[in-house]
């Protein structure tokens, strides 16, 4: 900042507090000051009269009546003490010629020169009169501050402190800039505090945390300090710093910070030159001096390879530390091979680390570290710092690249750290994607290593940068901005610049990245299980699986370009690290080629001699007696070229015995091998296999591939399924896509596919504009894999019988165990001979590299597969019918997992064979275990399967159900567009046929009501109203038909649900007591029918919901009543009938709400609700798969939270509420496209609301208002035309203006019922008919009247009172009803 010239004091504000008024435009001013890049101080009176100020010190003097008042009194008894005693020292300084220039009198906007007090009389001084406070306003005096002032930092620096601590439920702050106070609050926690980190996966996160962030300031700032504090940080200038230090206590530290919104709406945390740090309350300051450099960073990432956990991108994480370290030259790092408590300590305790980064699943109360076995270590804080202890060292900073190690500020990661002695710690607040926390630690550690800041430096400057270019980008990702914190008890640089340079004793070489034996850190994907295993077993760590005989090294197995060779890359870095027994290493590629392995062993000093003899043979024994003595590794790679193809034996058999002689040898020194076959003749070498990518590694090496990695993911899949997990065949789609000759990421993967594509005779695109798609690319490089790996000549060495198993085998897409496989060959249950012969058969597959262990099978990888596929020839077929009888073997057998079952689908449908298939899957449906279930079966089952079969149409109708039993409403509404146009042919091709009329019937009605689930209320009503056409011509061709007359009644109950949903009440009403009568005739006709009695107790029911909203409550209660007259008997006599059960629960919460809202007969409410919860809690357990169900236990847990609030019992009240909003949550979330699960969680957190009321929380009140306007606005805009969504937002915008009108916020209550205003005329647009949206109109006039009176401006109050009374005149003259009559009298009556 700048401030006096060197020798010089300080700048200080001298005022006088007038009023508040007053006080507020000194503030203003300060902050202006500040902003304008020079350190001010603000003290109070009392503080000033307590400085002694001498020559050095510059006063700004703030002129106003009482400063005048007071200054001229004689006696600090006849004034304000603190302030006279201020004014005679600044008196003091005038009288001295000398000290008069460091006076700068000031009068505020308003103020005039008489306001300056008489001690300024002889002051000859310049006077700044200011005319606004603006930057403008305040620049001369800015520009003559800083003529009078030197710089001694050239860098503007601010300090706001938050000191907060929480407690029973509220949040007490105090905010100081630049040591003066800013604020003191003590409000209610912020509503939503508790689920903040559960918004960043929600749609339309970015406002969601928005809002929350809003809260927060509101909570801890009051709207004047958060406007100086905007002002600061918009009117600064450029390069200005902004420390905020975040003292809390453990609870406080749960509040996100890092999302406080300033008044502009910016996030405080990312903007540029903001630095947050959150400090534990009553620790005290440590600070750690900078120790020499360059930047040393030890890194721990936990990364078992048995664990539960989900896989992490570990490879991203170690690339974007070795690209900071890589080149720089001011970075060094150690990545630990087994990230174990107990390898932290001795590392710590080898060398001085300025980080320790540990990147590892986690929680906050520890990380998921790993042992030397690659089984999880679960690592508690307490563990943790107890490793630290061990290693003697102190770290400056630990990251915590894990989720939630800052989640509990109580006893979590981070803050145990804290208490134990770290002195900074960046931790994630809750989980993290690995994209996020990459590049944040990317950036936080270039700019240390480059720049040498301090860590706040650092993690704000990545903060801000990814945030604005998130902003840039528009981007829809996961907003992380407030994830990552940074607790610290001091700061600054880490590594002193200037200090004598100490480097590590032994850092991680880094591979050079130029092949693919030396693949760049972060570029080997995976492997770390086999790279355990290699490297334990060269370093003799353990006997590997307890094998008693001797172990001389590996050999890794695999098909061709399965990344064998990179692995042993990896395992050649890592042993280079063994610095106390240092390896010597050669790579011996290829052919045998004795000289060359004698010259380069020579080469690297093993072995005494070894290149002194003339003789080979006593070079070659110099190299065994080095092999049994010395660390000496030799790598023979690509093997296979000194074998027969097929790997059946040696090509020279001179070398075969040298390779068994050096194996034999060496028991100190080692061999490791790459091969694509076993090794022919017995070795003492642990044979690895190297398995394809998994699923999530393939995932990440996608990522990896730039060309891939552009791909639609309908191409991205097209690839993966065909390719699978295989690394080099990837690496040739990603080159073939490219379109550059064959270009690929490594040189040796480039040359490599353009000598096989010169030998297959593919041309290889040379431009982006001619490079295949995506399934030619996979076409061409599965055809190039095949010559890679030598499939034909491979083909060639099998017997017919082996050739048939891997043929049969490779239609399969799963794992078989061999007598599985010997029964598809031979189509019937193997004999021991068969199942002998197949495990032969298998073995040599699997030599060849043909086929690949897999769980308790072998399995033909997909690439293999493909490449297969011309050899099946004309018994492709007839494989995958054999494959689908193994399948019924294995379903027969109760073997059969969900994974068997579609199995049999995918050979079936290939095999052509539909008819099998529908019977397959009619017998299999009735056994399948749940709605979810059949839904993905099925979903297997129908694509492909023609539509012309006469199985289809039942098999995609019962896909159908199954999806809307599920909560999959719009892909259920897709298959119902199938079944409805699947009807309709039916009906074209026997226009007069009964039972396709009611096919079609019934196809329409489901499809009416999915659409209506949807929100797509004019399709529905199309579908009902057609549905309704066919049945009125049935009726009219035969109206004695019964089953033809219950059809056209539940059509018109259809319609008048419908209806009902769009506010439409008087169709509605026509609709339901047509659809009433059709159901009492029908009753009358046969009083012992049960089914009939059943349909008009559903009649009933609709036609009560019909009057009740209708404000006809009284018919209501008798419609129910006589529903309820009716299906307790028919429960009584059919209490399994889950039908009936349901449509008592309707009636007995129906009747529960009718009287609960009348306010009487509270006790008999009460036992209805607690039948209804009986019923449906019976319901749910039954189907606990049902949406239908779950939604009545919904209405469960209001009805039961309702009646608790009218016993006073809130905690049983908060349980059902909160219950209900999760419940809500969850049915929403598991179908985003059903406007009933929309609309029921408006209503939950509409409930929430009504709790929080009683129970005293108006921040919950007002954020549960909230969110459920947003959600009422959501379904608006999708549904424009939807009259009831316009009547839910008018009245959830009502509620909420209600709300904040009575919290005193009168100017926001104006905008939302100005918005209410709007959106019932659109209502009322929509459906003229509607009396009830128009009375609703008046209303909101009413209440902007009010608001109007109150504001003090009663001509306003008077026009919206006018407004409203021609409403209801002119609707009482249309339809006179008592509700307008005495609306009439209330208006007439306030506007006199």
């Amino acid at each position: 900042m700048l401030r006096m010239t060197s020798g010089a004091g300080r700048i200080l504000i001298s005022y006088a507090p007038d009023d508040a008024v007053h006080v507020d435009a000194v503030r203003d001013l300060w902050i202006l000051l500040r902003a304008g890049g020079l350190d001010v101080e603000l003290p109070t009176p009392a503080e000033l009269a307590g400085l002694e100020l001498d020559g050095p010190d510059l006063v700004v003097l703030i002129g106003s009546p009482l400063y005048r008042e007071v200054a001229a009194a004689a006696d600090p008894a006849d004034a304000d003490p603190d302030l006279w005693r201020a004014a005679r020292a600044i008196g003091d300084m005038l009288d001295d010629a000398e000290k008069a220039a460091v006076v700068l009198p000031v009068v505020l906007p308003g103020g005039t020169v008489r306001d300056l007090p008489a001690i300024l009389s002889g002051h000859t001084g310049t006077r700044h009169r200011l005319r606004t406070l603006s930057r403008r306003g305040v620049a001369a005096l800015v520009a003559e501050l800083h003529r009078r002032c030197g710089t001694v930092d050239s860098t503007p620096r601010h300090e706001l402190c938050l000191e907060v601590s929480v407690a029973q439920s509220r949040v007490r702050s105090t905010a100081t800039l630049a040591g003066t106070l800013l604020c003191e609050r003590d409000e209610p926690l912020p509503f939503g505090r508790d689920e903040v980190w559960s918004l960043l996966d929600l749609p339309d996160a970015d406002a969601r945390l928005a809002r929350l962030g809003q809260r927060l300031s509101a909570a801890l700032f009051d709207a004047d300090s958060l406007d100086q504090l905007t002002t600061l940080v918009a009117e600064a200038t450029e390069g200005t710093v902004i420390d905020v230090v975040v003292t809390a206590d453990g609870p406080a530290h749960e509040l996100p910070f890092e999302m406080i919104r300033l008044t502009d709406q910016r996030v405080l945390a990312a903007v540029e030159g903001v630095r947050f740090t959150r400090t534990m309350a009553g620790l005290p300051d440590r600070v750690h001096p900078p120790t020499p450099g360059p930047l040393k960073i030890l890194v721990a990432v936990g990364a078992p390879e048995h664990t539960a956990s989900p896989a992490l991108d570990i490879e991203a994480e170690m690339q974007a530390i070795v690209s900071v370290v890589g080149g720089l030259g001011r970075a060094e790092v150690t990545i630990l091979e087994v990230a174990g408590p107990q390898e932290i300590a001795d590392a710590l305790r080898r060398d001085a680390y300025h980080v320790l980064h540990l990147s590892a699943h986690g929680s906050p109360y520890g990380v998921e570290l790993e042992d030397r076995d690659g089984n999880a270590v679960e690592v508690q804080a307490e563990d943790l710092v107890r490793a630290l202890r061990r290693g003697g060292r102190p770290v400056p900073l630990i990251v915590l690249s894990s989720c939630g190690g800052a989640a509990d500020a109580d006893a979590g990661l981070a803050a145990t750290l804290l208490r134990h002695g770290a002195i900074r710690v960046i931790a994630m607040q809750t989980t993290v994607t690995d994209r996020y926390a990459t590049s944040l630690i990317t950036s936080v550690y270039r700019t240390l290593a480059e720049e040498n800041t301090s860590v706040a430096v650092a993690l704000a400057e990545a903060r801000s940068e990814m945030y604005e270019e998130a902003v840039r980008a528009e981007s829809s990702s996961r907003p992380e901005y407030a994830v990552p914190t940074l607790f610290a008890t001091g700061d600054g640089p880490l590594w002193d610049a200037v200090a004598r340079p100490e480097p590590l004793s032994n850092p991680t070489e880094l591979p050079t990245g130029v092949g693919v034996r030396e693949l760049a850190l972060g570029e080997l994907v995976g492997r770390r299980g086999e790279l355990r295993v290699v490297l334990r077993t060269l370093r003799d760590e353990v006997a590997p699986s307890g094998q008693s005989e001797l172990v001389n090294g590996v050999v890794l197995t695999g098909v061709g370009g399965i990344g064998k060779t990179a692995l042993v890359g990896r395992a050649i870095d890592r042993l280079r690290d063994d610095i106390e027994d240092p390896w010597s290493i050669v790579v011996h590629g290829g052919s045998w080629n004795p000289p060359q392995l004698i010259e380069d062993i020579a080469a690297t000093g093993a072995g005494a001699g070894v290149g002194d003899h003339q003789d080979q043979s006593l070079a070659l024994t110099a190299i065994t007696e080095a092999l049994r003595n010395q660390r000496l590794l030799i790598v023979f790679d690509d093997f296979e070229q000194n074998l027969t193809v097929g790997g059946d034996d040696f090509l020279d058999p001179g070398f075969a015995e040298v390779f068994g002689e050096l194996c034999h040898a060496a028991e100190r020194g080692k061999i490791l091998v790459t091969s694509r076959y076993p090794i022919p003749r017995p070795v003492p070498l642990l044979r690895v296999e190297v398995p394809r990518l998994s699923d999530a590694e393939l995932g990440r090496l996608l990522l990896r591939l730039p060309a891939l990695r552009e791909l639609s993911s309908a191409d991205r899949d097209t690839v993966v399924q065909a390719v699978g997990g295989h690394p080099r065949l990837l690496e040739f789609v990603d080159a073939l896509l490219r379109g550059k000759a064959g270009t690929a990421r490594l040189p040796e993967v480039t040359e490599r596919l353009r000598r096989l594509a010169e030998q297959e005779r593919v041309e290889l695109a040379r431009s982006a504009a001619k490079a295949p798609d995506a399934a030619e690319a996979t076409r061409q490089a599965i055809a190039l894999g095949a010559r890679d790996m030598l499939l034909g000549e491979l083909l060639d060495l099998l017997t017919p019988a082996e050739r048939e198993a891997l043929l049969q085998a490779a239609v399969s897409r799963v794992p078989l165990i061999g007598d599985d496989l010997a029964f598809a060959v031979h189509e019937r249950e193997p004999s021991d001979e068969d199942r002998a012969a197949m495990a032969a058969h298998i073995g040599r597959l699997l030599g060849f590299t043909l086929v690949t262990s897999r769980d308790d099978g072998v399995l033909v990888e997909s690439w293999v597969r493909e490449a297969l596929v011309d050899l099946q020839g004309e018994r492709r077929l007839d494989r995958h019918r054999r494959a689908a009888l193994m399948c019924h073997r294995i379903v027969a057998a109760n073997r059969a997992g969900f994974e068997d079952l579609t199995e049999a689908v995918y050979h079936l449908r290939a095999a052509d064979r539909f008819d099998e298939l529908a019977m397959f899957a009619e017998k299999l449906l009735p056994s399948l275990d749940g709605e979810l279930t059949v839904a993905a079966f099925l979903g297997e089952v129908t694509p492909g399967f023609p539509t012309d079969h006469v199985a289809y149409l039942e098999l995609v109708r019962r896909e159908r159900d199954a999806l809307e039993a599920t909560g999959s409403t719009a892909a259920a509404a897709a298959k119902g567009e199938e079944v409805v146009a699947l009807t309709a042919g039916l009906v074209e091709n026997e226009p007069q046929d009964p039972e396709a009329l009611i096919e079609l019937s019934s196809a329409l009605d489901s499809q009416g009501r999915l659409l209506r689930h949807l929100g797509r209320m004019a399709e529905a009503r199309d579908h009902y109203e057609q549905a309704l056409g066919i049945d009125a011509h049935l009726c009219e061709v035969d109206p004695e038909d019964a089953q033809y007359q219950r059809n056209l009644g539940t059509s018109y109950q259809k319609i008048a649900q419908l209806a009902l949903d769009c506010a439409e009440i008087g169709p509605a009403r026509e609709a339901a007591d047509q659809s009433l009568r059709i159901r009492q005739r029908l009753v009358d006709a046969d009083p012992d029918n049960p089914v009939l009695h059943d349909d008009l107790g559903v009649g009933l029911v609709t036609l009560a919901a019909v009057c009740r909203a209708g404000d006809d409550a009284a018919q209501a209660r008798q419609l129910v009543e006589q529903a309820l007259a009716i299906w307790r008997p028919l429960v009584e006599a059919h209490p399994e009938n889950e039908n009936l059960l349901a449509n008592l629960l309707d009636a007995v919460s129906a009747l529960a709400d009718l009287i609960g809202s009348a306010g009487a007969e509270s006790e008999q409410a009460r036992e209805l609700i607690m039948e209804a919860a009986s019923i449906v809690n019976r319901l749910a357990e039954a189907n606990p798969g049902s949406i239908a169900y779950q939604r009545e236990l919904l209405i469960s847990y209001w009805q039961l939270g309702d009646m608790d609030l009218g016993a006073g019992d809130l905690a049983c009240a908060r349980q059902h509420f909160v219950g209900a909003v999760t419940l809500a949550e969850r049915l929403a979330d598991a179908d985003p496209d059903s406007i009933d699960g929309q609309r029921d969680l408006a209503t939950a957190f509409r409930r929430m609301a009504d709790y929080s009321i009683a129970n005293g929380e108006p921040q919950e009140v007002r954020g549960n208002l909230e969110r459920s306007l947003e959600i009422a606005q959501t379904l608006v805009h999708r549904f424009p035309d939807n009259g009831a969504f316009h009547r839910d937002l008018a009245r959830a915008g009502e509620r909420l203006g209600g709300w904040v009108s009575d919290a005193g916020e009168p100017a926001l209550a104006r905008t939302l019922f100005d918005q209410a205003l709007a959106t019932w005329r659109r209502r009322v647009a929509l459906d003229p008919g509607d009396l009830g949206a128009r009375l609703a109109q008046a209303g909101v006039h009413d209440r902007l009247a009010e608001l109007a009176q109150a504001a003090g401006d009663p001509a306003r109050a008077r026009r919206q009172w006018q407004r409203a009374l021609a409403i209801v005149e002119k609707l009482h003259a249309e339809t006179p009803t008592e509700e307008s009559r005495n609306r009439l009298a209330l208006y007439q009556t306030k506007l006199g």
